[in-house]
């Protein structure tokens, strides 16, 4: 499997572009995955700079409805024949609470999502979208975290605590185990592995790729999920984006050269 991240909080590359988002793109078994798109046009930049046609994209997987995760799609002019794969709640009222205590929509965008409804196929369950390839469905919560008090949901008037019922990750299956992607593990990473277990047995996971949301955590939290990504044996942590400098830099010192901190351009083979 080869991983590049074409949208990242962080850049190193000269003409490449960085913003608050995320998306990679995804080489396995024989399929080109695009997984997220960032918020902007960023994507078809650095795609471009990157020399990726980006018609030679099989599919496209989101992990959740989040304008930096999907924002991008507006942006790369589909084929009619890229199938894009979410969870059925994928438009659910994503909300970030003001300092004047309003509220704005961070969700996917309303006129895209109404205009290409027709190239998504949507699941809320564990499914197999090609060869050894798989979408988690919900995502269990095995223990409590919250992962920014400032986000928010709406359901027919109610708002109330995002739970994000959209979020998933992708597992991807080879001959020498497995690797999990997140977007931004708005369900705590450490609840994410507990969910793979639960869905797909006591398996080896020799990667786990994507943001953990860990920007607001502090050292006990952040010592939490360390020592049990240690204990759970996984080869390689390679995360960015919504991880948070603190959280980039704890991993560093723990995991050193079994982590990969994520940056624009940056391209992994498992």
């Amino acid at each position: 499997m080869i991983v590049t991240f074409l949208v990242d909080n962080y850049v190193d590359k000269a003409g490449l572009v960085a913003e608050h988002g995320f998306s990679a793109l995804i080489q396995a078994n024989g399929k080109n995955i695009l997984f997220d798109a960032g918020q902007t046009g960023a994507i078809v930049s650095n795609l471009k700079a990157m020399g990726i046609d980006p018609r030679n994209i099989d599919f496209i997987v989101l992990s959740h409805g989040h304008y930096d995760h999907t924002g991008g799609l507006s942006y790369l002019n589909l084929s009619e024949k890229v199938k894009i794969y979410s969870h059925k709640k994928i438009d659910s009222r994503h909300l970030r609470v003001r300092p004047d205590g309003d509220y704005d929509y961070i969700g996917i965008d309303e006129t895209f999502f109404s205009n290409n409804k027709h190239l998504f196929s949507f699941n809320d369950s564990v499914s197999e979208i090609d060869r050894g390839i798989f979408l988690s469905g919900g995502i269990g919560r095995f223990e409590e975290f919250d992962s920014d008090k400032n986000l928010f949901i709406e359901d027919t008037g109610l708002f109330s605590k995002d739970y994000f019922p959209d979020e998933q990750y992708l597992a991807v299956r080879e001959e020498n185990g497995w690797s999990i992607i997140t977007g931004c593990s708005h369900a705590g990473i450490v609840n994410i592995v507990k969910d793979f277990k639960s869905k797909f047995g006591d398996e080896i996971i020799k990667s786990v790729i994507g943001g953990f949301h860990l920007f607001r955590s502090g050292e006990k939290e952040l010592q939490h999920v360390s020592d049990f990504l240690m204990n759970n044996d996984i080869k390689y942590i390679i995360t960015g984006h919504c991880t948070g400098i603190n959280a980039i830099c704890h991993f560093s010192t723990i995991f050193q050269k079994r982590f990969i901190p994520i940056k624009v351009g940056l391209t992994v083979e498992m």
